[in-house]
C-alpha cells in the first residue's frame, strides 16, 4: 500500500512539473527578409542591419544594400519578438523597427508552442494510439525519423520533469 501511494505521489508530482513547461536553448538559422527605405536619410549609406531580441543584438548582416540575410542565433524556445535596425556608414543606427513576433520550437515541442509541457506529452501519446490529434508537428521529432512516437513521449517526459 505504501509503495502505491509513493508511486501515485511521484506521478502527480511529475505531471504538475510537466504542466508548467520547459523552455530550452536551440541553435537556429533564421532567414531575415524585410524592406527598408535606404534613402530615408540623405547622405548616409546603409552598411549593415542588426537583428535584436529584447534590445540585445542577436546578429548583424555583413551586407548593406540588401533586403534579406541569414542569421545564426542561439535562442530560447518559446515566443519572442524581434526588431531590426539599419547601421549607417557614419556609425549611427536607425531606430529599431516595430517588433515582429516569432515562435522558436525545438525537439520535443510536439504542438509547436515553444514549450515542452504536459500538452506535448498528451499529444504524443494520442499519436501513439492513432488518435491523430490536431496541432501535431513533426518539428518536435527528437530522433530524426520524421515521426512522433515512443521516443518523443520519453523525451517530453524527461524534459518536462
Amino acid at each position: 500500500m505504501k509503495i502505491s501511494i509513493v508511486l501515485l505521489v511521484a506521478t502527480v508530482l511529475c505531471l504538475v512539473m510537466a504542466a508548467s513547461g520547459t523552455a530550452m536553448v536551440v541553435e537556429e538559422e533564421l532567414q531575415i527578409d524585410f524592406s527598408f527605405d535606404t534613402e530615408a536619410i540623405p547622405g548616409k549609406e546603409v552598411i549593415s542591419y542588426r537583428l535584436y531580441e529584447q534590445n540585445a543584438i542577436v546578429c548583424e548582416s555583413n551586407e548593406g544594400q540588401t533586403e534579406s540575410f541569414l542569421c545564426a542565433a542561439t535562442l530560447e524556445t518559446g515566443n519572442c519578438e524581434f526588431t531590426l535596425s539599419a547601421v549607417y556608414d557614419d556609425g549611427s543606427e536607425s531606430p529599431q523597427s516595430a517588433p515582429f513576433p516569432f515562435t522558436v520550437t525545438g525537439p520535443g515541442d510536439i504542438n509547436g508552442d515553444g514549450l515542452i509541457d504536459l500538452k506535448d506529452i498528451i499529444i504524443s501519446l494520442q499519436v501513439l494510439i492513432n488518435l491523430n490529434p490536431q496541432g501535431t508537428t513533426t518539428q518536435g521529432d527528437v530522433n530524426g525519423d520524421g515521426k512522433i512516437g515512443f521516443e518523443e513521449v520519453l523525451y517530453c517526459l524527461n524534459e518536462a520533469t
